[in-house]
């Protein structure tokens, strides 16, 4: 892996989204990356505060998928 991955990948990791080679080839990478691993960290955080919020309300893979293509458009249209 060269550079830092995007957010998006980030986000996939800590969701469990990634495939076995991708996942440890984050993993490696955040492991040796402070911001990488601070947003990480963030991330995780987030998910359990999410979680906790919404226990036993699982989001559909449908609304998963609308909200990470709604960010991934978003943090396009900033670029």
């Amino acid at each position: 892996m060269s550079g830092c991955p995007a957010f998006e990948d980030l986000s996939a990791l800590v969701d469990g989204d990634l495939s076995g080679n991708q996942e440890r080839q984050l993993r490696e990478h955040v492991e040796k990356c402070t911001p990488c691993r601070a947003q990480f960290d963030a991330l995780t955080t987030l998910k359990r505060s999410v979680g906790r919020a919404y226990e036993g309300e699982a989001p559909s893979p449908a609304l998963r998928r609308a909200v990470r293509a709604g960010a991934t458009k978003r943090r396009r249209q900033r670029s």
